[in-house]
């Protein structure tokens, strides 16, 4: 599974216990979408198992007891492992307080009065004034001509990137891999396959909710991946496909439940349509 930060590594921890008496006996309400749905709104968001159903539109009575609970640990573990580290930025600026300049403190501001200088005879007042010359009138200047702007060119239209080309048959979600497993986590494999026992590639794997932690390569073959320090968790496995390019989404083509163990989970087998 890819690595979706430190507060989603608790949060896919729910599984298909088991179906209530309720979704058999009401599959036009239960469906493995609507029960999902409520799963999903109930371990991501919160809610109760009521308000889960109100919101999709169903019967809280869809989910069994253990799924419900399976739900309500998954939100309670997403709860206890998020952590918010804000940043205070501390305030740097001094202020700074501008001196004013004394006569005291600079005693060169100060001129010295003319009274205290010897007193010279001055010679030149007694020269004749000189005549200062008539300035020519200033010429009024022509307004300047103004530059005719150019016309910007228009941008180029950037041309579409074309849509990859995807296999026959294929569940066409774009090719996603897990990241490097770490020391604190387990590997998950196995293999998706039709019905007629043929791989089923590119189809999007999900551990119980949320996006798409990888997909399955063209043989159908698959590597997830998911935290190790829980000891037995149920947990199930959802697969999607075909993809919806207008979505980003598609719908569910099938699921399988497992215990997850601390070394991990291998050679698992889901059969899709």
């Amino acid at each position: 599974m890819r690595r979706l930060g430190a507060t989603v590594a608790a949060l896919l921890l729910v599984g298909s216990a088991c179906t209530s008496t309720f979704a058999k006996d009401n599959p036009q309400l239960c469906g493995t979408d609507k029960i999902q749905q409520i799963k999903d709104a109930v371990a991501k968001d919160g809610l109760t198992p009521q308000a889960a159903a109100d919101k999709v539109g169903t019967d809280a009575r869809c989910l069994s007891d253990d799924e419900t609970k399976q739900a309500q640990a998954t939100f309670a573990a997403f709860k206890a492992q998020a952590t918010a580290a804000p940043t205070q930025a501390a305030a740097t600026a001094i202020p700074t307080t501008a001196v004013p300049t004394t006569a005291a403190s600079n005693p060169s501001a100060t001129a010295s009065p003319s009274s205290s200088a010897s007193p010279t005879t001055n010679t030149a007042s007694t020269q004749a004034p000189t005549e200062q010359p008539t300035a020519a009138p200033t010429e009024t200047p022509k307004p300047a001509t103004p530059t005719p702007t150019a016309s910007p060119s228009p941008s180029p239209t950037p041309s579409p990137s074309p849509s990859p080309t995807l296999a026959a048959g294929d569940g066409g979600w774009p090719p996603k891999s897990i990241s490097p497993i770490q020391s604190n986590e387990a590997p998950i494999t196995g293999r998706v396959v039709h019905a007629n026992g043929t791989g089923a590639g590119h189809y999007c794997l999900i551990l119980t909710s949320g996006p798409c932690a990888a997909t399955t390569d063209a043989s159908g073959n698959f590597t997830l991946k998911f935290a190790s320090g829980f000891g037995a968790v149920a947990i199930n496995i959802v697969v999607k496909g075909p993809f919806n390019a207008s979505t980003g989404d598609g719908p569910v083509a099938g699921s399988q439940s497992i215990t997850m163990a601390a070394s991990g989970v291998s050679g698992i087998t889901i059969n899709i349509p």
